[in-house]
């Protein structure tokens, strides 16, 4: 009788124990350790990937910002007047003028000038604040990194919650196919938008 009751008990006792290790595994356990191995293995590559690909981003909407140029009327408008203003014939009808410009045509070639070097200068200026800019949002994103990284190893943990918890459950004897290879399943929920930006980490 004895035998018969301990018998009937004790699978019943393993399979609780079973459970509940199945469950704290599935609950606490598989996450942290899912959690740790992420941020000690994977979140660094992650961020450095990052990284790497926001500043070629960067460079690449850098190097598409071209520094404004003269068209070729312009160059001759601005060579012209300079000839004309520096020209011996300017110099004669100044002398002849008593140093006035009864003709308006010293006033007329310096406002050409200036007309031309102040359209150069804000020309310049606004290529150098889309430069800017440009340095200032990349260097925000870039800082973003990290919390960019532990937002997908998160999300892939999610993801692959009951493989963690096989692999813990099992004292790591058991490393299912998503453990292995997690820094793609990473990058997969990277790509899927998951935590805001699309592309390859």
């Amino acid at each position: 009788m004895i035998p018969s009751i301990f018998s009937d008990i004790a699978p019943k006792a393993l399979l609780a124990s079973v459970a509940v290790w199945a469950g704290a595994n599935y609950v606490v356990i598989g996450p942290e350790v899912a959690s740790r191995v992420a941020n000690a293995d994977f979140v660094p590559v992650c961020e450095g990937n990052f990284k790497a690909m926001v500043a070629a981003a960067g460079e690449e909407r850098a190097s598409q910002v071209r520094m404004p140029k003269l068209d070729a009327m312009q160059e001759l408008a601005i060579e012209q007047a300079r000839n004309l203003y520096n020209s011996e014939w300017m110099d004669q009808l100044r002398i002849m003028s008593g140093g006035k410009d009864p003709f308006g045509i010293d006033k007329g070639a310096r406002l050409v000038l200036q007309e031309i070097e102040d359209s150069k200068r804000a020309a310049k200026a606004a290529y150098e604040a889309a430069q800017e800019r440009i340095r200032q949002e990349t260097a925000t994103t870039l800082g973003k990194a990290g919390d960019m990284c532990g937002c997908v190893a998160d999300a892939a943990i999610a993801d692959t919650r009951t493989d963690w918890a096989i692999y813990s459950g099992t004292l790591t004897f058991i490393t299912p196919a998503s453990v292995k290879a997690f820094d793609q399943r990473m990058g997969q929920a990277f790509n899927a938008g998951a935590c805001g930006l699309k592309g390859g980490a």
